[in-house]
This record gives C-alpha cells, structure tokens and sequence, in this order.
C-alpha cells in the first residue's frame, strides 16, 4: 500500500513525488549513448560491412546491459563515465571487426568487471589495458591464459578434501581447457612477447600439475603440524603421488606419465604465470565458459598485484 505523502514547496521551486527515484542513465539510455558513439566513432565502410557492424555492435551492448540490469543495475549509472563510455566503445569495436562468439564474451566479462572499478586503480588500468591487447589473440591464446588462470590463480573450492573432489575439480575447471588444446612453440612466444605470461620458474611439469601441488598444500596446512616429522613426510609423499595421479588420469584418461611422455606434455602444455593484463583475459576467458560457478574477485586480485612491496 502506497502511504499518503505530503510536500510543502516554496516560490520558483519543483516538486518530485514517487516511490523511486532514478538517477543516471537507464538501460534504453546506455543503449542508446553507446549506438550514437559508435556511429560517431567507427570507421566509415560500405553499407552491407556498416549494418553488419552496428548489429554486433549493438548485440555487445545489448548483452553487457542485460548482465548488468539482472546482476547489478546500480552499476548502469557508471556509462554517463566518459571512461565508461570509451571502454564500451573499444569492446563494440573489436566485435565489430572479429563478430567472434568466443571473443564477445570475454569482452563482455571484461566490460562487466570494469563497472566493478574506477579508471584511477590498478584494476582500472589493466583491464583497459586488456582491452587493447584482446585483438591480438586467437582461440589458442584465450585458451592457454585461461588455463594458467585457473590452475594458478583460482584457489580450490573448500569441499575439495579428497581425491574424488580433486578429479571432480579438475574435470570441471581444468578439463575444459585442456581438451584439444595443442598450442605451437609460436603461441607460447607470442603471449610472451605481448606480455600477456612469463615463464614460470619450474618447468619439470605440464601447467596444470599445479592442480594437484595446490591439493597437497593444504593437505601439508592441514597436517603437518598434527604429526610427527617421520610420518608426516611418509604420508606427504603418499598424498603428493595420488593427487598428481587423479589429476593425470582425469585429464588423459591414464595414469601418470613416464618422464618422456611428461616432457611432450611439458613442451605442448608449458608453465606459465599470467601478467596482470593475462590474469584479466585469462579469467575473462575462464568465466565465459565456467559461469558463476567461478568464485573469483578479479578487481581485488588485480589491485592487490598492483600493490608496491616496499610501501607501508
């Protein structure tokens, strides 16, 4: 029931009377803002390449404001941001140009995370920053950075306590990249050379072994100090041989490698860390083809890479 209300104004003024009240832009209006600034902005070409363009241009917006409107509508007020405005504009424009479905909805993670922060934090600047390198990726590169991520930034779930939760993690988070990836010595180079990923310091083992280092250490958190130092190291051995195994066999329906096998594997799968711009595409990547299921907060995770070691 609406309840009686009462205004008093005085000479020259305006009265606003309603149950809610909206301030910014609405959902038509961001649609609207973002057609115009394309049209203004985009390349002149031919009338057949033009609709084309501003359909997927149009198509990005309509996805990113849907996602907003259902998960976050407070955040559809940041478009009447210049820098808003600028970032949504570069995503129509790669859409423009790839109308790629895979890569559409990494820029829609990337747009949608973006209204999670400000242009002035570490977050804000990487991801623009990922923004300009996105063009200059295949399927390949999406793949191998969301592979990284999620072996070597998204923490394991906390029902993850036994090697039949271990196979269940990796069959669902890491299995879907790993299928049919079969990158070239060129594409390593390549993320490389963009700075996109880093080699990571120990390289006796496919990227995705991390899967299972991570489960012993939280095995070794939980136990280590519960058990005398003979036992301890006896069971640690034991727990380090049957995670790696429940992750190898997941993946490759077989059991743990011989070491040259594991050498191929290492050369077609090569350890990597994600720069704060891959970590950013990375997940954008890993959340498309995970969904909500992927429990991670990019922005706090970027703005702590962008912490100074030496500050206070």
């Amino acid at each position: 029931m609406i309840r009686r209300q009462r205004q008093r104004s005085g000479d020259n003024s305006t009265n606003i009377q309603a149950e809610v009240v909206r301030l910014g832009p609405s959902y038509e209006d961001v649609a609207a803002i973002a057609r115009d600034t394309f049209r203004a902005n985009f390349l002149a070409l031919s009338t057949e390449a033009a609709h084309l363009a501003e359909a997927r241009a149009a198509d990005i917006v309509d996805a990113v404001l849907h996602r907003l409107a259902a998960d976050a509508p407070d955040r559809l007020a940041l478009f009447a941001e210049p820098w808003m405005q600028r970032c949504l504009f570069k995503a129509q424009e790669i859409h423009a140009f790839r109308g790629d479905a895979a890569v559409e909805g990494v820029l829609i993670e990337t747009i949608v995370a973006q209204t999670n922060t400000t242009p002035n934090t570490h977050a804000g600047i990487v991801l623009e920053e990922s923004l300009l390198l996105l063009p200059r990726l295949t399927h390949t590169h999406l793949t191998m950075l969301a592979l990284t991520f999620v072996v070597r930034e998204a923490p394991l779930g906390p029902h993850v306590e036994s090697y039949e939760a271990l196979r269940a993690h990796t069959r669902d988070f890491v299995v879907p990249f790993v299928s049919g990836l079969n990158p070239a010595p060129r594409d390593t180079l390549h993320l490389l050379r963009l700075g996109c990923a880093t080699k990571h310091g120990y390289e006796e083992s496919p990227v995705f072994a991390e899967v299972g280092w991570k489960y012993l250490a939280r095995w070794d958190e939980q136990h280590e100090s519960q058990m005398d130092r003979d036992a301890w190291s006896r069971q640690h051995d034991e727990v380090n041989s049957k995670a790696h195994k429940a992750v190898y066999e997941e993946i490759f329906a077989e059991p743990l490698l011989p070491a040259h096998e594991r050498d191929e594997r290492r050369e077609l799968l090569p350890p990597l860390d994600c720069t704060p711009p891959g970590l950013a595409l990375g997940y954008a990547n890993a959340r498309r083809v995970l969904g909500s299921q992927l429990d991670f907060d990019l922005c706090e995770a970027l703005n702590a890479t962008g912490l100074d070691p030496d500050a206070d």
